[in-house]
């Protein structure tokens, strides 16, 4: 080689990439990266910090002198990102859709099933947040009139004599030849404005326009664990308490937890979990109102007909107190003595009357603002912290509260529940994970 030779510059500006400066595809570009960091990252994403960050970091592999040369790039990659996320939500929410192997038995599954069960689990392979999958959840399928009228008779059969079993058959076809197939109808166009037709009826229907006492008509009660990992009752709750806080903040906050599958493989739907805190049945004269409080920090103690405000979270959901320091607190709320103007006597038990007669009693308790301050404390808690799991005399249990947390002194824990916000499953998954985490001794 030449020694005189000199070896080639290599012309950065040359290498850099061209993508146009167009407003257009600055929009482009701040939207993605801004809906990235939001659903990825859940972080705030600002519109104006994303756009600023993408022309800053643009800059450096891109010549100035090249922007609006390469439009057609940027659009492109738009328009296949655009491709894929709707081809994967429309396969996935198909693929859900498939019923048949809830009526197949256990070595005798079909070849589609098969198939869609491999389908299913490439489409939902990796690592997902607890809540991820409700975006693919397909709306809940009307079935045929003629279908649902067959399986009721059969249903039936067993049950009534043959005489009995006539006159249902016929009424069943009068109902078939007459209003049935519009009812059906109507029904029908519904579930195309909702991906549930029944859960708002529902809701309405046979919890909230029902007037009766919630404390035996319509709250359940939950028992924890035979096995005790403390006798020390104090310790046993501050445990207790800081696990469920913790699995809130892991799962339905930050998604960490991973979603729950039927068979390890078909999600369900999380809906019903987003109301398990902060919710309060609010009375009313014809019809109750749920009310959910999504910014609640705090939790509410009943103790010795008093009620204790205890924040335990901050604005982010991550707790304020390590298991030891949560059972210094509640063992300083249970050694208090709370002065006679700080009890609320047998306020409680006013939850626990027809939803008329409670509805006009917190009516007259608002009229006083230091008593509407106080309602609000209690109703829009996190949960209740108290003691006995039915009812007992209904003293110190808020019937209208999501769930109160019930322990003993013995280490015994369960749960008073008002049912409106979910099935008993979800409370019972949210015990089950609280409950495996043991008791924080010495």
């Amino acid at each position: 080689m030449d020694g005189g030779t000199k070896n080639p510059v290599l012309d950065l500006e040359a290498l850099r990439v061209s993508i146009s400066r167009t407003p257009s595809v600055l929009v482009i570009l701040s939207t993605i990266t801004a809906y990235i960091v939001k659903v990825f990252d859940k972080k705030p994403a600002s519109f104006e910090l994303v756009e600023k960050n993408v022309l800053f970091y643009i800059s450096e592999y891109i010549s100035p002198e090249s922007f609006g040369e390469s439009i057609e790039f940027s659009i492109t990659v738009l328009l296949l990102w655009l491709s894929y996320s709707l081809s994967y939500n429309l396969l996935l929410r198909w693929t859900l859709t498939y019923k048949n192997w809830i009526f197949e038995g256990r070595g005798n599954t079909s070849l589609l099933t098969r198939v869609w069960a491999v389908s299913l689990r490439l489409l939902t392979a990796g690592e997902r947040g607890f809540s991820y999958f409700y975006q693919f959840c397909p709306a809940l399928h009307v079935p045929a009139l003629q279908n649902t009228i067959r399986r009721y008779l059969l249903s039936m059969k067993p049950l009534i004599t043959e005489k009995e079993f006539g006159e249902l058959k016929r009424l069943s076809e009068d109902f078939l030849a007459s209003v049935g197939p519009a009812l059906n109808s109507a029904l029908t166009k519904k579930s195309w404005l909702s991906t549930n037709y029944v859960t708002d009826w529902w809701e309405e229907y046979v919890y909230l326009s029902s007037r009766d006492s919630l404390m035996i008509n319509s709250n359940y009660f939950g028992l924890g664990t035979e096995r005790i990992p403390s006798n020390r009752g104090t310790s046993r709750i501050a445990g207790y308490v800081w696990s469920i806080l913790k699995w809130r903040k892991d799962a339905l906050i930050d998604g960490k937890v991973p979603p729950i599958k039927l068979q390890k493989l078909v999600p369900l739907c999380p809906m019903q979990y987003k109301r398990a805190f902060g919710t309060n049945r609010a009375p009313g004269k014809d019809k109750d109102n749920l009310v959910y409080n999504e910014q609640s920090t705090h939790i509410a103690v009943f103790h010795k007909n008093a009620v204790y405000s205890l924040e335990v979270v901050d604005k982010n959901g991550d707790s304020l107190f390590t298991p030891k320091q949560l059972e210094f607190a509640i063992d300083s709320v249970q050694k208090s003595e709370p002065s006679e103007a700080d009890k609320i006597n047998h306020l409680p038990a006013g939850t626990a009357l027809s939803r008329e007669k409670w509805a006009s009693l917190r009516d007259v308790l608002k009229s006083d603002a230091q008593n509407e301050a106080s309602l609000a404390k209690i109703e829009n808690a996190l949960f209740h912290f108290a003691r006995r799991c039915l009812h007992g005399s209904g003293q110190n249990v808020w019937f209208d509260k999501c769930f109160s947390v019930i322990a003993s002194s013995n280490g015994h824990i369960g749960q008073n529940v008002e049912h409106t916000w979910a099935d008993g499953a979800v409370m019972l998954h949210i015990t089950k994970e609280s409950s495996s985490f043991g008791a924080f001794d010495d």
